[in-house]
């Protein structure tokens, strides 16, 4: 079955905002949703300071990554994978590939590993790669995924309708446990989006907003 990544709105935003952050380095973070049916969706992402950053290589500090990955999962959300920035030469490197496997081999109970890969060139365009690994019959594989979509949690809602899944109420649900846990608040802006805001490419949302933050700074 062919895998499609679907993308919560504010997760887009937080991928963008850093990768904006570190602008001549590479950076990334840690990805969190649900796995349903043939949908990998991105409702969480979170971006960990502390981690080495250079022009060609991203490294986290695995205690904070475990940390926030424990977090996460006690909310009720998936560890699904890494988001990390090229600075335009590409999709996942060698290293990127042995990371993912070696995870899977790590970590059995997981079916699979996603990598999504913001490549940022020189000429100001932004292109998102992404990257499923998995291993079927003892063989290790990686498949791109070209469909991606940028949704609202109610455009989610009308999507999963028939998959027994209420994104609204769960996110809802996720955002009271992370406050419970006193980890601070966690954003929750496009609960109040406009439930009619069409799927957009992630390519012509990143073009559309980067056009507009160019247009406010000048």
């Amino acid at each position: 079955m062919n895998s499609e990544v679907l993308i919560a709105q504010d997760s887009a935003n937080n991928i963008l905002e850093d990768s904006n952050k570190y602008e001549h380095v590479e950076t990334g973070g840690l990805l969190f949703g649900k796995i349903i049916d043939k949908y990998i969706i991105i409702l969480k992402v979170v971006n960990l300071p502390n981690a080495i950053r250079t022009q060609v290589h991203f490294e986290m500090d695995e205690d904070v990554a475990i940390r926030e990955t424990k977090r996460m999962e006690k909310s009720g959300l998936e560890y699904i994978g890494n988001w990390h920035k090229h600075l335009g030469y590409g999709g996942p490197s060698i290293g990127d590939d042995k990371q993912a496997e070696i995870f899977l081999i790590r970590n059995l109970h997981k079916r699979s590993y996603l990598s999504l890969i913001i490549d940022s060139c020189s000429d100001g365009t932004n292109e998102l790669i992404a990257t499923d690994y998995s291993f079927d019959d003892r063989k290790f594989k990686k498949k791109e995924i070209t469909d991606k979509k940028i949704l609202s949690v109610y455009d989610l809602d009308d999507l999963l309708k028939n998959e027994q899944f209420n994104a609204v109420e769960f996110m809802k649900l996720v955002e009271r446990k992370l406050d419970d846990q006193q980890y601070g608040k966690a954003t929750s802006s496009y609960m109040s989006k406009s439930p009619n805001i069409i799927l957009l490419r992630f390519q012509n949302f990143i073009n559309k907003l980067l056009s507009y933050r160019l247009k406010m700074s000048s």
